[in-house]
């Protein structure tokens, strides 16, 4: 991607090959850079779109931790191109966005006739640190503007930015402070004990398991463990496996070396499954369904992941339990090792 200091902020479509090869890129800096995140015994939060409170997923919550840990970021808070362009933040240097990546092919209807094979649509995404201090400050204040502003004209954008404003201020306390979150966290850790005191749901882990791992090799499999416990440990904050030595360290990130240092999406792959394999380990039982606490088991939760696909969801759309035949379909997709959406962007 070029170097731009101008926010980028218009959709774009992007090649399956994208994907892979800019998370192999930024996989070998951070590598170089001795930044590795999935070391720490402490991971940062998960990310957060401080505008609308949504959370990246898949690819591109790897794409954007791993953009993180490049540049030195303090936190995962982020917002899309042209909410930042429109809220008047200013790029420190010459920032390159993290390109978020939409999970389905554009089609011909979609690109008015012209649709091209193995394209995606993609959105641009910033980190907060990417911005100047004074001009976050200068877009938060927006939040005080006077209460009635005159809707036609320049006051139109004036309450548009107003209410952003405020959303980003809620945001952003919420991702400091964890307080909105803490029950939701607390619901995951306790189905994940509930989890692996119940046979059935052990044997039904282990076979989950054994059906996305089974074309991996040794160093593969060995890969996708450490990912997993380093994200159920930013999900939950429990850390159910003891910390990597030294030599372990070492031989883990020879490993992701070895992995991300070919033309292959493999790394992309390894990490989307594992991500997505986690988040299944903190619902109940061990569900398809965001389903965390017995009292939501046929009722819609309260917080809900976005669809990366549509990049914010509708949550009129969502339910936390699909009707059984949807159930049977995603379980066979699973057998077929295509549970995730990789598999769909040719990963």
């Amino acid at each position: 991607m070029p170097l731009n200091s101008e926010i980028k902020t218009y959709p774009i479509q992007v090649m399956l090959g994208d994907i892979y090869k800019e998370i192999n890129r930024l996989m070998k800096e951070n590598i170089k850079d001795g930044a590795v995140p999935y070391v720490k015994e402490t991971p940062l939060p998960q990310n957060m779109n401080i505008v609308s409170g949504y959370h990246l997923g898949d690819i591109n919550k790897v794409l954007l931790e791993l953009k993180a840990s490049k540049i030195g970021a303090k936190s995962l808070k982020w917002i899309f191109g042209a909410d930042a362009a429109f809220l008047g933040l200013e790029l420190k240097a010459k920032e390159n966005p993290v390109v978020a990546f939409a999970n389905t092919i554009r089609n011909r209807e979609e690109t008015h006739g012209d649709a091209v094979e193995n394209q995606l649509g993609a959105q641009t995404a910033y980190l907060l640190d990417q911005f100047t201090e004074k001009s976050i400050k200068r877009a938060l204040s927006f939040a005080s503007l006077d209460k009635n502003p005159d809707m036609s004209g320049n006051g139109k954008t004036e309450m548009q930015k107003k209410v952003m404003s405020q959303s980003m201020l809620r945001n952003i306390c919420e991702y400091d402070t964890g307080f909105l979150e803490k029950d939701l966290r607390e619901s995951k850790r306790k189905n994940v004990a509930s989890n692996w005191k119940d046979t059935d749901v052990i044997k039904d882990v282990n076979e989950s398991f054994k059906n996305v791992t089974e074309k991996y090799s040794a160093t593969e499999k060995s890969i996708f463990k450490v990912l997993s416990s380093y994200f159920l440990t930013q999900s939950t904050g429990l850390k159910i496996t003891r910390p990597l030595s030294r030599e372990e360290k070492k031989s883990f990130i020879k490993n992701l070396y070895d992995t991300s240092n070919v033309d292959s999406p493999r790394f992309a792959q390894i990490a989307a499954e594992s991500s997505m394999f986690t988040e299944r380990q903190t619902h109940l039982d061990f569900s398809y369904g965001y389903v965390y606490e017995k009292s939501e088991d046929k009722s819609k939760p309260k917080i809900v992941p976005p669809k990366a696909a549509l990049f914010e969801r509708d949550d009129k759309h969502i339910n936390s339990r699909s009707d059984e035949k949807t159930m049977q379909n995603i379980h066979n997709r699973e057998r077929e090792r295509e549970m995730n959406i990789t598999h769909a962007r040719g990963l």
